[in-house]
């Protein structure tokens, strides 16, 4: 993992999250939020998967009174801030376990409309409702419910809504729109700053940015990777919401491994993270790889000459017997934080063992 050697950097981001990330104005204010939502009414819209053991959906017969009530409600209270065209609700509603019901109208506007928002909020303890903004100031949720239950049927919604775009963030992360990922992202945390699959996507969009930033020695680089860093460690906090999958949560480790050693003053913690990075489902092969050659050296760095050789031993292993190349046999020999391990006998071992290929310029 030495700074000398930038191959390393670049193959152990793409393989630790398989994705294209494309730049992000990272050095700008990270909660900035995009010009338009990249999440609409229908991508969020409460369905009964949705709903805590209880609670039930009012089918759209029963429900739909209440809703075009709520409906014109709300255009009602905006109607001097925004034309109609420009205000759109789309409606749902469910009762809690003894029988209380909650309408919910998820709102969009066609533009940021200040006036109409707080419009929207001024009216709310007057008429019964809570308002909320749903991750963009163009995104609005509406409860009108009696106030015993008013709080718990906000947070289903936001839960439910925060779950959809997490989805929808990490796919578009998969495929390499780091753009779309970051925008559904910031959504995520303005509406639950702990979720997990927000934090994740930020973190990694971030770690790609900062690594583009060192490799240029450009002045930011330290801040955007403290930014990743901290991003990455909400994703994985104990008290992070929307759980991770497996894979997403092994790759976030992986990453913050990578990216705690880069600051050169976290070897331990790098340690640690690593080492259950390890131990995770990785949901590609090469990621597991690319983790344990960093824990081998973080152990390096820290002169744990048993654990090294171990981690490095199977990392090695593993690159060898994938055949694809995924860096590690080309660098390793010259890998600054293995430093501590050249001296003793099982290095000249590994040597013999593993290699050099050929144009690597060390056979």
């Amino acid at each position: 993992m030495s700074p000398r050697l930038p191959a390393l950097v670049v193959a152990a981001f793409a393989l630790l999250l398989p994705v294209v990330v494309a730049p992000v104005a990272w050095a700008e204010d990270a909660a900035a939020e995009p010009a338009e939502a990249e999440h609409s009414q229908h991508d969020v819209r409460l369905s009964a998967d949705g709903l805590p053991e209880g609670w039930k959906l009012v089918g759209s017969a029963d429900a739909a009174a209440d809703e075009a009530a709520l409906k014109d409600a709300i255009v009602a209270v905006v109607a001097s801030k925004a034309k109609a065209e420009q205000v759109h609700v789309l409606g749902a509603s469910a009762t809690s376990p003894d029988g209380k019901k909650a309408v919910f109208a998820l709102v969009d506007l066609d533009a940021v409309l200040p006036d109409a928002a707080a419009a929207l909020k001024g009216a709310a303890e007057g008429k019964g409702w809570t308002v909320v903004a749903m991750g963009h100031s163009t995104r609005w949720l509406v409860v009108a419910a009696p106030a015993e239950i008013r709080a718990k049927a906000v947070e289903i919604q936001v839960a439910y809504a925060t779950r959809m775009l997490g989805l929808r963030a990490t796919s578009a992360l998969g495929a390499g729109n780091a753009v779309r990922a970051v925008a559904l992202a910031r959504a995520i945390v303005a509406m639950d700053p702990k979720h997990a699959a927000g934090n994740f996507v930020l973190g990694a969009v971030a770690s790609g940015e900062a690594n583009e930033l060192r490799m240029r020695e450009a002045d930011d680089a330290a801040a955007v990777l403290a930014k990743a860093i901290a991003y990455m460690k909400a994703a994985v906090a104990k008290d992070a919401t929307g759980a991770l999958t497996a894979g997403e949560r092994a790759s976030c480790l992986g990453e913050l491994g990578l990216a705690l050693l880069f600051t050169k003053k976290a070897d331990a913690e790098a340690r640690d993270v690593l080492k259950e990075a390890v131990a995770g489902a990785f949901d590609e092969p090469r990621s597991a790889v690319i983790a344990r050659y960093n824990l081998a050296c973080a152990h390096g760095r820290l002169k744990e000459l048993d654990e090294a050789f171990a981690a490095l031993t199977a990392s090695l292993e593993a690159d060898t017997k994938a055949g694809d190349g995924a860096g590690i046999a080309r660098i390793w020999r010259a890998d600054e934080d293995l430093t501590s391990l050249k001296q003793d006998p099982r290095w000249a071992e590994l040597e013999k063992k593993f290699p050099a290929p050929a144009g690597s310029g060390d056979n």
